[in-house]
């Protein structure tokens, strides 16, 4: 599979696809804020495993854990910003 022009490859969005779609789901019974903070919790949660489960010595060091994890969050969450905002551009009317 093709990687997009970042070099992500293509099975990360697969993956993250598939819990977005789940999200809907859920979404039209709890609604988006409330599964919203259901997949932040989850993230976390699952975050939280992976570092200590990969390598504890980095856990160890929660600061800089939390910190690397927090920017990653960051930069992820403004890239989609931008995105959404870039696409209600596209889809308002012409001035005038």
């Amino acid at each position: 599979m093709a990687d997009d022009p970042a070099g992500i490859p293509r099975e990360f969005f697969e993956v993250a696809d598939a819990f977005i779609d789940l999200a809907n789901k859920q979404a039209e019974a709890w609604g988006e804020g409330r599964v919203a903070a259901s997949q932040l919790f989850a993230a976390a949660r699952y975050a939280a495993f992976s570092i200590v489960a990969g390598d504890p010595a980095v856990a160890a060091d929660r600061a800089t854990a939390t910190a690397a994890l927090v920017e990653q969050f960051r930069h992820m969450l403004e890239d989609n910003l931008d995105w959404y905002e870039a696409e209600l551009r596209k889809q308002e009317p012409p001035a005038g």
